[in-house]
């Protein structure tokens, strides 16, 4: 349990992320809105400036299980060229800037690597599960804005947007025809199998 951190200067402080080092529970991380990394030693009874970083402005902050790996990331209205992931790989003593095309909305810190994510709109996939639902049969992204799927007798699997694409049922892509500028939005298949 930590005190809350009291600013000087309360019109320039709101926290937008908090961390504990799972190592150390008297070890607490709060980054700031505007891009100030405090760090408090004292169970967050006092806060220290540890980084300051007012071009980038991260919204969220991961401390790894060994509490060495450190990473902030992600994206501000206020920083449309920032956004690059902040990193450090000794606690906080030091600090390295990633540059990432595109830019890091997630990241994660692990044990020996940092685990990054990033925007991807409306990008499609397609999940196929076992009859059960016990396990994942195959899984992939898609690309040409499928927005309808269909399976024949065989298990083979179709989808279809501004492509049609056949999936044996294992997860092998089998083809992709381009539909000529057409954009599919309903999928039939008859009994032998005919799409």
């Amino acid at each position: 349990m930590f005190a809350p951190y009291l600013n000087t200067n309360p019109a320039l402080f709101f926290i937008d992320a908090i961390a504990v080092d799972p190592r150390d529970e008297n070890s607490v991380w709060a980054l700031e809105a505007n891009g100030n990394l405090y760090r408090s030693t004292d169970g967050g009874a006092t806060f220290s400036i540890v980084l300051s970083d007012p071009s980038d402005q991260p919204t969220t902050i991961s401390v790894s299980p060994s509490g060495r790996n450190i990473i902030l990331s992600g994206t501000s209205a206020n920083s449309p060229g920032g956004a690059h992931p902040i990193v450090s790989y000794d606690g906080g003593a030091s600090w390295d800037r990633l540059s990432s095309t595109p830019y890091v909305y997630t990241a994660l810190a692990g044990q020996n690597a940092f685990f990054l994510g990033t925007y991807v709109g409306t990008q499609n996939f397609l999940t196929k599960w076992s009859a059960d639902g016990t396990r994942v049969i195959f899984s992939t992204f898609l690309d040409n804005q499928e927005t309808v799927v269909a399976s024949d007798a065989v298990g083979d699997t179709y989808v279809a947007g501004l492509a049609l694409t056949k999936f044996s049922p294992g997860g092998d892509l089998v083809f992709t025809l381009p539909l000529s500028g057409l954009a599919a939005s309903a999928m039939v298949m008859d009994s032998s199998g005919d799409v």
